[in-house]
């Protein structure tokens, strides 16, 4: 499991950079839409490597206890399970780490939310606000409180919009039903629901620096796609409310699992001159996606290459008992094409085997299997050479 998450991590970072290093550029070209798409990149490497060829794993070998008395057996299998204690402390680290930032959030979330329903009253709104919840299958319900200075969306399976208890007061009634289609829009587009699949991705991968570092941009291309989406259905004084809006709001505060109208402003307030119908148009962000994930990790395969599985030997599964290594060697050349010639095969004399292979190439298994034993195997073009180590 350690083996595979380090690795996983290794390629994220890597998709992960490459995404931060291009957004700016992809927005401005292809727009909003197209730059908050390709944040999918970072999981859609995970899920890569996740289901990559498991024959392309180095083979290993783990014990595996006897049962009724028989002694343990060593299986050699592929993918790598090492019953190491090192092994198992880094992976009990990892879930460690995992389960207490996991628990930090869910404590977090849970006294915000606490907070919110203790100081919170209903909110009736007018009719032309109202009508920003139009389509929507289910209506959020409004709030306002005392303890919150910024517009917010959250909740996941019950949608709720926060005001601050001057809402009225402090924006116009333009720049009101603005804000307001903002949050909507959120709702209707599921980025809480996105937003909680990428707190879920920190939580696994919570010791990469680069998922905390970037977090700010991801939540940032977040609010500008969802801008992209509002200003696309509004004439141009619509637009120069919205504008007006960003504007004047104050900063917005820092909320757990919440969605603000106010979150980076002054980038969003820039940006509005660059939304494009045409630019956001879902297809071209979806098409850029796909070609950027095949360049990508078409690229990267290095990253992670194995041996030429030819120069491995073809994959095997055995089980040995008793068996003398000097008759194991001699059947795996029976399984290559070629006449093998096998040089100090004399060492292996007396040694005898016990154990178990899995789908695993030929080459790994005797090669580890004989360095178990204290004997080193080497492959020099057809001469198979055998030494004490």
């Amino acid at each position: 499991m350690i083996d595979w998450l380090i690795k996983s991590a290794m390629l994220s970072s890597i998709a992960l950079l490459l995404v931060v290093f291009c957004r700016q550029f992809i927005r401005r070209r292809w727009g909003a839409q197209s730059a908050y798409w390709f944040w999918a990149l970072v999981p859609l490497s995970v899920l890569a490597y996740l289901f990559r060829d498991s024959s392309q794993v180095v083979t290993h070998s783990q014990l595996i206890q006897g049962w009724l008395g028989h002694p343990t057996i060593p299986t050699y299998a592929s993918p790598v399970f090492v019953q190491s204690a090192h092994i198992q402390w880094l992976t009990g680290c990892w879930l460690l780490g995992s389960g207490l930032m996991l628990a930090y959030q869910i404590g977090r979330w849970r006294a915000f939310n606490n907070q919110l329903k203790q100081h919170r009253q209903d909110v009736k709104l007018n009719t032309a606000l109202l009508a920003t919840f139009d389509g929507l299958s289910r209506r959020p319900a409004v709030y306002a409180s005392n303890r919150i200075t910024t517009p917010f969306v959250t909740g996941l399976w019950r949608a709720a919009i926060y005001l601050p208890h001057d809402f009225t007061d402090r924006y116009s009634a333009e720049e009101q039903r603005m804000i307001l289609t903002h949050e909507v829009m959120h709702l209707r587009r599921k980025d809480l629901y996105v937003q909680l699949l990428a707190e879920g991705f920190r939580v696994v991968y919570w010791c990469n620096p680069l998922v905390h570092i970037f977090w700010n941009e991801f939540i940032q291309d977040q609010e500008i796609a969802c801008d992209g989406s509002v200003v696309q259905s509004l004439n141009q004084t619509e637009k120069n409310h919205y504008a007006s809006a960003l504007r004047n709001v104050a900063v917005a505060q820092l909320l757990p699992h919440s969605l603000t109208f106010l979150n980076h402003k002054y980038v969003r307030y820039e940006m509005l001159k660059y939304h494009d119908v045409e630019l956001n148009h879902p297809l071209k962000g979806g098409l850029l996606l796909a070609l950027s994930a095949l360049f990508f990790l078409g690229s990267t395969q290095w990253v992670f290459a194995e041996a030429n599985p030819a120069d491995r030997g073809p994959l095997v599964s055995y089980e040995f008992n008793a068996t003398p290594a000097k008759d194991i060697v001699q059947l795996i050349a029976l399984s290559v094409p070629g006449e093998e010639t096998l040089v100090n095969l004399d060492v292996l004399e007396g040694v005898v085997v016990d154990a178990k292979a899995e789908e695993v190439h030929a080459f790994d298994f005797l090669k580890r299997l004989l360095q178990d034993h204290g004997i080193r195997f080497e492959r020099q073009g057809l001469e198979w050479v055998f030494a004490k180590i």
